[in-house]
């Protein structure tokens, strides 16, 4: 076989051992974790990652409406000025992160 041919069949067989991996990744169960919700600087709530639901906010400033699906957890609504929290990224127990709404100085993260 010639060596370019093998190296071809290398870099096929290294991307496919990815791909699988990467869908085996993503299909395991999630594991169990909760999203907190800060409201003003205390603890508003705790939600199972693995209960779908959306839930809304209210504050003496506003509102915000967050979504948990799939193990992911993402402002979805607020009538914050900017916007920026329903502009965030979600986060999840694998992908952790903040959401936060200054505005309604809310705070949303992964236990």
């Amino acid at each position: 076989m010639k060596t370019s041919t093998k190296k071809g069949l290398c870099v096929l067989l290294i991307m496919t051992v990815i791909c699988i991996v990467m869908i085996l990744i993503f299909r395991l169960p999630k594991a169990d974790g909760k999203a907190l919700v800060y409201l003003d600087g205390k603890v508003y709530a705790s939600f199972n990652l693995n209960e779908d639901r959306i839930i809304t906010v209210d504050s003496a400033d506003g509102y915000n409406t967050i979504e948990i699906k799939d193990g992911w957890v993402r402002v979805v609504d607020a009538d914050c000025p900017e916007g920026v929290c329903v502009h965030t990224a979600p986060i999840s127990k694998e992908f952790p992160g903040v959401i936060v709404c200054m505005p309604h100085k809310l705070v949303v993260q992964i236990e």
